[in-house]
């Protein structure tokens, strides 16, 4: 791991390095940042790989994320705060079929998320983190077929959810985090027959959760986590609070 290092020098020698498994990169200098070709090439048998807040994402342009076959984890992004399209490394639709586990880290001029990610059929979990500029989820978020972790935080502007809105039917746990502006979760939560654990985590307007029916036609669901959510907090309230009969029947509820 080199992190929150941006001035460090000299740059060493890296040869040798060819059975590295895990690598983390973040907040390191240019110099550093512009080796990373040269190790993703050489180090075919990473596991995971960490990407964020490097100055120059230029790099990634290359072909060299192709030849990790045996990268399961990857965390990417938090680059800089200009850009309105996340620089998708093209050689990253190799991995589509393989990845298992993503993180991305977005910033608030970002109006979309990526729409290569659809094509990641292969994932159990994802995590998004600082898209503040998106306004609408998009349709093929319900093609990750094999997703069962998903965690959506810091999407602040996004002002509601669609009735329609397609979720991982495989989803065991869902995290929603900094959604400020949302008041109320949809009924097509409803499909999440998987649902084992819903966190739900500083939505300062958030009130109503899915319909009593809804909420209570997901047999699987044994923990829920509402934490930072002043309004819904109060009508959760055991017994008293009018949102108390659609979570009832959970075995944990914090």
């Amino acid at each position: 791991m080199i992190s929150d290092c941006p001035n460090l020098k000299p740059i060493p020698s890296l040869d040798g390095l060819s059975s590295l498994t895990d690598l983390e990169f973040e907040k390191v200098g240019e110099e550093w940042s512009h080796l990373l070709p040269n190790m993703l090439q050489s180090n075919v048998f990473l596991c995971s790989l960490t990407i964020l807040n490097l100055p120059d994402p230029t790099w990634i342009q290359d072909d060299s994320l192709g030849r990790l076959n045996c990268l399961r984890e990857l965390a990417i992004g938090g680059f800089s705060e200009e850009l309105q399209e996340f620089p998708w490394p093209s050689s990253i639709q190799y991995l589509s079929a393989s990845l298992l586990v993503l993180k991305l880290i977005g910033w608030e001029k970002l109006k979309s998320l990526p729409h290569q990610l659809q094509f990641f059929t292969a994932l159990e979990e994802l995590t998004m983190e600082g898209f503040q500029g998106i306004e609408a989820f998009p349709e093929w978020l319900g093609k990750l077929s094999s997703l069962k972790r998903l965690s959506l935080s810091g999407f602040g502007k996004l002002k509601s959810l669609p009735h329609q809105l397609q979720l991982p039917t495989a989803l065991e746990e869902l995290t929603m985090c900094g959604f400020h502006e949302i008041e109320a979760l949809p009924n097509s939560f409803k499909n999440l027959s998987s649902l084992r654990c819903l966190r739900l985590h500083s939505c300062n307007k958030l009130m109503y959760l899915p319909s009593v029916d809804v909420m209570q036609s997901l047999s699987n669901l044994k923990t829920m986590d509402i934490c930072k959510c002043p309004l819904l907090e109060t009508r959760c309230e055991r017994e008293s609070g009018p949102e108390w009969s659609k979570i009832s029947h959970i075995t944990y509820i914090y």
